[in-house]
């Protein structure tokens, strides 16, 4: 009777919290770099919590070096999901690092040992290897066999006081485990026959993924574990400390595994994706109109140099091509600056090129497309020219620094509107310029920061001969006339000046 009102109270809480309070998280381990797969189990877990108006939490397993975990940051925000808690940005559940957790895991453990649950085991590394060994030469499955369960008390007490490492095991009861999955139905496992007990807290005093995973999510009051299907066999190692804790266990979903198609050469036929998304663009992967609009999420850097490298090429074998390919980023570009003249109509090889170039100018700056038409991100004069008036205050400024007279700049922006409409190529451009600089008195870092402005709207950024040729020649001396003009409007300089 006891037990069958248990099973109606958490049947009642369990959907209870279904219902309400949805908890997710995305806690990669330990596989580092974020992967194609990662990111699916990330979005899915996002559309998740923002189904039922609940909380998407990013937590960091221990096994992560600290350059995959920013990595991890960066994908997640480069792909619009963005953790309502985590390390980051904190939250109600801190710290959500699992090494932070460590005494409280470790705390765990040792609870289970009073509860007789667990027990120390004192196995050497060599013990354990040779038993495997030789269970591999009877042709047996390797599996502990709890030695050291049946250690009395003052066997355990005594090895303790003489310093003795030990790890601690869970003791597996002699049952099968049902695992009851959203997506695989009910799975049954015999953890008793299939592996024996199996490690929380290792000699060293570190937790084991399944030990801080089941503790951690009960502290984070986590609701639903969506996850790749690999963790589907270690689901009833986390079920029964649930069972033992006394804790109510999550609802699980085993997302099956990401498959290529049969015909790609991205991997073998049924095999799992094996690329990061850094690496996307040496398999050809195709990018819609659709993708680069809603989302922009794509690294380009490599797009990008790739897309030159075609434009450069006399034959092509690719089954997606350089002018499909810039074709879908012209539509992008031409969604949020429709009346650029920068941004070319046709698709000829000159201006495919000019494109590719204005990309790969930016590899660096830049993490995907989106960025492009992000203004925090300062990179809308490669499309729009830079308003005018802005550019006439800022170069104002520098005036003002540098003790150069505006009527200077005037004089200077005229002939380097000359140069550049009589001479040939960028070696002559940058000589001639400097004699400008010279003829008018002005030093050559503040005509660089002057021209940058008229150019970009930025004192800042990229090379001006680099801007120079990226615009193209005509565009380069519109804005540099217009940002001239304007300073003329601003007053009598000879006032001024």
């Amino acid at each position: 009777m006891l037990v069958l009102r248990r099973h109606f109270y958490r049947s009642v809480i369990r959907l209870v919290r279904t219902i309400s309070n949805v908890r997710v998280r995305f806690a990669p381990s330990p596989t580092g770099y974020m992967h194609i797969g990662g990111l699916r189990t990330a979005l899915i877990n996002k559309l998740f919590a923002l189904r039922h108006n609940g909380k998407f939490i990013l937590r960091i397993e221990d096994t992560d070096q600290a350059s995959a975990f920013e990595d991890i940051v960066r994908c997640l925000r480069w792909a619009g999901l963005d953790p309502d808690e985590g390390p980051t940005i904190g939250g109600s559940c801190e710290p959500y690092v699992q090494s932070q957790r460590n005494a409280l895991h470790a705390r765990i453990a040792h609870k289970l040992v009073e509860m007789d649950a667990a027990y120390h085991c004192f196995c050497s590394v060599d013990r354990l290897e040779l038993l495997r060994n030789e269970q591999r030469r009877r042709g047996e499955t390797p599996r502990y066999d709890n030695r050291c369960r049946t250690l009395t008390r003052s066997d355990v007490a005594e090895r303790l006081r003489a310093g003795q490492s030990y790890a601690i095991r869970f003791k597996v009861p002699n049952k099968k485990t049902m695992v009851t999955d959203v997506v695989f139905g009910e799975v049954e496992f015999d953890m008793h026959d299939s592996e024996g007990d199996f490690i929380l807290l290792k000699s060293d005093g570190m937790p084991v993924y399944h030990l801080a995973n089941v503790v951690d999510d009960h502290y984070m009051d986590i609701t639903h574990v969506i996850r790749g299907v690999e963790w589907l066999s270690s689901t009833p190692k986390h079920l029964l400390l649930y069972e033992t804790l006394g804790w109510l266990p999550p609802q699980f979903a085993h997302l099956p595994l990401l498959l290529s198609r049969p015909l790609t050469d991205i991997a073998d036929p049924g095999n799992i994706v094996p690329f990061d998304l850094n690496q996307m663009n040496r398999q050809n992967v195709y990018i819609s109109p659709d993708i680069l609009r809603l989302c922009g999420r794509v690294h380009f850097d490599k797009f990008a140099a790739e897309a030159l490298d075609r434009c450069c090429r006399s034959h092509n074998t690719s089954p997606y091509t350089s002018c499909e390919f810039l074709s879908h980023v012209r539509s992008f570009l031409r969604e949020h600056f429709p009346n650029s003249s920068v941004i070319t109509e046709s698709c000829t090889g000159e201006n495919d090129r000019r494109l590719a170039e204005q990309l790969c100018a930016l590899r660096g700056r830049v993490a995907c497309f989106s960025d492009l038409v992000n203004p925090e991100h300062g990179f809308y004069f490669m499309w729009s020219p830079p308003n005018p008036n802005t550019c006439a205050d800022l170069i104002t400024n520098i005036c003002t620094v540098s003790t150069v007279q505006l009527s200077e700049v005037v004089n200077f922006l005229d002939q380097v509107m000359f140069v550049l409409s009589s001479t040939d190529n960028s070696i002559n451009f940058k000589k001639c310029i400097m004699d400008s600089c010279r003829a008018v008195g002005i030093k050559q870092p503040d005509a660089m920061r002057i021209l940058r402005t008229c150019l970009s709207g930025h004192e800042t950024g990229l090379p001006v001969m680099e801007l120079i040729q990226l615009l193209n020649i005509s565009e380069a001396i519109s804005r540099i006339r217009s940002t001239r003009d304007e300073i003329m409007r601003n007053g009598d300089l000879r006032n001024r000046g």
